[in-house]
Parts: C-alpha cells; sequence; structure tokens
C-alpha cells in the first residue's frame, strides 16, 4: 500500500499467517506531522518527519520497532505560552517506549537539548530532561527575561513532577504600570479556570531560580542595576507558588 497527501508519502507492506495469526511488516517514507494534532487535540504541530519501522509478532502481541527522524518540526502545547521550533532529531521506538535518540530545538530565540524517553501504557510515562541555553521568556506582559536551565519531568500522565535549576542571565521590564503588575501577581495563583491540558493537569512544580553571576536588570526608569535572586518554584501550573527573595545590591 501506498499513501500520498500533503507532505506525506508512505509505503507499507504486510504478510499475514491466519492460522498463527502471524505479522511482518514495514512502514517507510515521509508523514506530515499536523495529523498528531487529530490524535492528540493538545497538541499543535508543524512540519515533516521520516519514517521507518518494523513490524512483527502476532494481531493479539504486535511489535513495532523503528525510528523517526525530524526535520524543522514545530509543537505547541495548548495552554503554554510558548513551544519548539526547528526540532531536529531522531527518536526511537518500540512497543512500550519512545527513546529520544538526539534531539534539539529552537525556543525563545535560545537552543534547548532534549534527552530521556517516554513510555506508552494504560498511562503515558515520561523521564525527559531539557538543557536550556539563551532562552528567553515574555511573560508577564511587559516583562522579558533571558535565562539558562536544567529541568526534568517524571512522572505520568496522572501524577508528574517539574525540577530542575534556572539561571536568569537577563530581564528587563518595559514601560507599564509597576504597581498594577506587582498586584496582579497575587492574582495568579488565585486562577480558578480548569487546565483543559492532559499533561498540565497533575503536573508539579520544584524548580529553583536564581541571578546568573553578572546578571542584568533594566527597566524604562533604572539603569546599572545589580542583584541577587533566590527563590524557588513550587505549586502547580494552575497555582504556582513563587518562594524566595530578590535583593537590589546596587
Amino acid at each position: 500500500m501506498r499513501l500520498v497527501a500533503k507532505d506525506t508519502n508512505l509505503t507499507a507492506s504486510l504478510l499475514y499467517r491466519s492460522g498463527t495469526k502471524g505479522l511482518t511488516g514495514q512502514v517507510k517514507g515521509t508523514i506530515n506531522l499536523a495529523v498528531l494534532s487529530t490524535l492528540k487535540p493538545d497538541l499543535l504541530t508543524k512540519g515533516a518527519a521520516t519514517l521507518d519501522t518494523n513490524i512483527q509478532g502476532t494481531t493479539d502481541d504486535p511489535q513495532l520497532n523503528g525510528r523517526l527522524s525530524f526535520q524543522n518540526a514545530s509543537f505547541y502545547l495548548r495552554d503554554v505560552i510558548t513551544g519548539l521550533d526547528k526540532v531536529n532529531g531522531t527518536v526511537l521506538f518500540d512497543k512500550s517506549r519512545a527513546t529520544i535518540e538526539e534531539l534539539k530545538a529552537q525556543t525563545g530565540g535560545g537552543e534547548l537539548q532534549l534527552t530521556g524517553f517516554v513510555g506508552f501504557g494504560k498511562t503515558i510515562s515520561y523521564r525527559l530532561q531539557a538543557q536550556a541555553t539563551q532562552v528567553r521568556l515574555r511573560y508577564p506582559e511587559g516583562v522579558s527575561t533571558s535565562a539558562n536551565g536544567t529541568l526534568a519531568l517524571t512522572g505520568t500522565t496522572a501524577q508528574s513532577i517539574l525540577t530542575g535549576n534556572v539561571s536568569i542571565l537577563r530581564s528587563s521590564i518595559g514601560q507599564i504600570d509597576t504597581a498594577q503588575l506587582l498586584s496582579g501577581s497575587s492574582s495568579i495563583g488565585e486562577n480558578t479556570t480548569p487546565i483543559q491540558n492532559e499533561f498540565l493537569r497533575n503536573m508539579q512544580f520544584d524548580v529553583r531560580v536564581e541571578a546568573a553571576q553578572n546578571v542584568e536588570f533594566s527597566t524604562a526608569f533604572t539603569k546599572g542595576v545589580k542583584g541577587e535572586i533566590n527563590l524557588r518554584l513550587r505549586g502547580t501550573p494552575q497555582r504556582p507558588v513563587l518562594l524566595g527573595r530578590i535583593a537590589a545590591t546596587q
């Protein structure tokens, strides 16, 4: 069989033995990643990937082994303010697990390198690590922060935790009402809108946030500000909690 569509050109062959219910086959070619959004509405994807997989086993216990290689793909999750662009690399997969062989991407103008695996079963399990370099986050409105970081996501869709360390390189605040910004921050943890994204719904935070040695702060009304940051992000995406202190030293 051959399937051809926009950015998709797949060739599949399958041999079925009725006596033993045995399967032998192959699927090769390119696939439009937008099809993943029809399977997982929380996931918005673009780009193409090369698929090369073998099928063995039986109809009762099929065994899939192969690889999926990405070329300039993009991935965005609903309710997440940033995503991954220019994703390139390879994921190896079998019946129970997808393992990242090598995966690099860009996010917020910086570089991101991913390792780890995703396990498949009654619930999806994660053990993923990310190394971020010079990543810029524009949140909340009017605030821009660049940082390096090492993060790890461990757990399942039923319960997961995001841990790691973030080092602030630069932070700037534009011409905004600072009093309004500070008063608005108190309501962040009071968000009562249910999170629809299943990847975020049961996630916990435990991330340490610190300032790099030569951190730069700037606002529309100041210059040459230096300071110290020692914070810890706890809570959940629905109710984040930020603990610690920020001190201006100059």
